[in-house]
């Protein structure tokens, strides 16, 4: 966490906090995590990259670490924390509204057909954080940070390759 904060610091990014995390899995079910994952993508992958060459750690934990950073950099895997991010952020909005003491069951029931309506249709129409995915997968960059594998075929449009996901 030392280390993560320092990358951060160098870069002037806030890091945020992702809180508990029980499993792998956990992580890309909570807005919270996602959103700080994406966030924080510029320190994540330094520290990354720099535990992956640091000769103090044995073989063994900076192959975990190069593992880790070609993850983290894969366009496969931005787009997926790219989706992951709309929708949760779209449940998260759900949620707030839900929870609030004036919002009666009709409404509920109104505003959750919107919700669905809403994340269904991000089959078409992509989200922000799917948006700024696609303009990486352009350029195979990042928040400055080089993307590795293979582009979207081009003969699909955006609502196909957001399909395929």
């Amino acid at each position: 966490m030392r280390q993560l904060s320092e990358c951060a610091h160098n870069l002037d990014i806030a890091l945020r906090r992702i809180g508990k995390v029980f499993s792998v899995g956990w992580v890309a079910s909570s807005w919270r995590a996602v959103s700080a994952v994406w966030q924080s993508y510029p320190a994540l992958a330094q520290h990354f990259r720099e535990a992956s060459e640091d000769d103090t750690r044995d073989s063994r934990e900076r192959a975990k670490f190069k593992g880790l950073l070609s993850k983290l950099c894969s366009i496969n895997f931005l787009k997926s924390l790219a989706l992951m991010a709309d929708v949760l952020t779209e449940l998260k909005n759900l949620s707030e509204i839900l929870q609030n003491r004036k919002t009666t069951l009709p409404k509920a029931h109104d505003i959750m057909t919107t919700y669905v309506k809403r994340i269904e249709s991000f089959n078409r129409y992509p989200g922000q954080h799917a948006v700024d995915a696609s303009q990486a997968e352009e350029v195979m960059e990042f928040k400055g940070e080089e993307l590795a594998g293979l582009p979207s075929l081009t003969l699909l449009s955006s609502s196909e390759q957001w399909q395929t996901i």
